[in-house]
């Protein structure tokens, strides 16, 4: 039986304005159950944060190294604007 991301987390994408003006964009996991709370798994990068759309979802679990089943709130944001 294979994990189905989108079974189990949303998604949402926010521009996180900084103190100087600069928006930046953060993409977060959240688990669908929210029968107790989850630990931030919080990742910066200055090298963008594509690919966008349903291959994102994968992609953070890979980056962080910790399986998507772990029920972490994964939080990605580049530090660059770059989007």
């Amino acid at each position: 039986m294979t994990f189905e991301v989108r079974d189990h987390y949303t998604r949402y994408e926010h521009l996180i304005r900084m103190r100087d003006g600069v928006r930046l964009i953060t993409s977060v996991l959240v688990p669908k159950d929210d029968a107790r709370p989850y630990p931030i798994l919080f990742m910066r990068t200055p090298f963008g944060l594509g690919p966008y759309g349903p291959d994102e979802d994968v992609l953070i679990g890979r980056q962080t190294g910790a399986p998507l089943e772990a029920r972490y709130i994964f939080v990605r944001q580049g530090v660059r604007a770059r989007w």
